[in-house]
């Protein structure tokens, strides 16, 4: 029972002063690894704000460009109507593709474009510039039609200012007519 007794009377208390300056530099510890972890919270949501524009506008681009490329696609060369860019304009497009070759026009093979049809993607604008075969730009909207050999496709995407990092995003693509 020595051992015990002498133990006892051993421990000694902990003082005021050592309790409030372990607390004060557990807090400052604590402040600085809070402030560390928000910053990189506040830097990442910024990439991840960044990638998704990036993704957005590659996808749009993506898009709009296959789809030009099936401009006039009439397979069977039968169609009822005529297959191709039907309205051009800088800001909207209409396309009117034959997909299925059965040579007539179903609701699916008309495609409209503009900055509304990809709004869910926080599209801002999504512009058109029409070519000739010699490279000059078509006035606006483009009365003739066949005269359009590419397309110069751009979209801009936006996004929340609050946020680190690039707050607008535009690609821009040339996309050549298969027909």
């Amino acid at each position: 029972g020595g051992f015990i007794r002498r133990l006892i009377t051993n421990i000694r208390g902990v003082t005021l002063v050592e309790v409030l300056l372990a607390v004060t530099i557990s807090g400052i510890i604590g402040a600085v690894v809070v402030t560390v972890h928000l910053a990189q919270e506040r830097v990442y949501a910024g990439e991840d704000a960044f990638i998704n524009m990036y993704r957005n506008t590659r996808t749009v681009i993506d898009k709009v460009t296959i789809t030009l490329r099936m401009a006039g696609y009439d397979p069977t060369g039968s169609a009822s109507f005529d297959p191709g860019i039907s309205y051009a304009n800088s800001d909207s497009m209409v396309i009117v593709i034959d997909y299925d070759g059965d040579g007539v026009l179903d609701g699916d093979e008309t495609v409209v474009y503009t900055s509304h049809t990809f709004a869910s993607l926080g599209i801002d604008s999504l512009r058109f510039a029409y070519l000739d075969r010699n490279h000059v730009s078509l006035a606006t909207p483009v009365d003739t039609l066949p005269d359009i050999n590419s397309v110069a496709v751009t979209v801009v995407v936006r996004r929340y200012e609050g946020l680190p990092g690039r707050h607008r995003y535009e690609l821009s693509r040339e996309v050549k007519l298969r027909n």
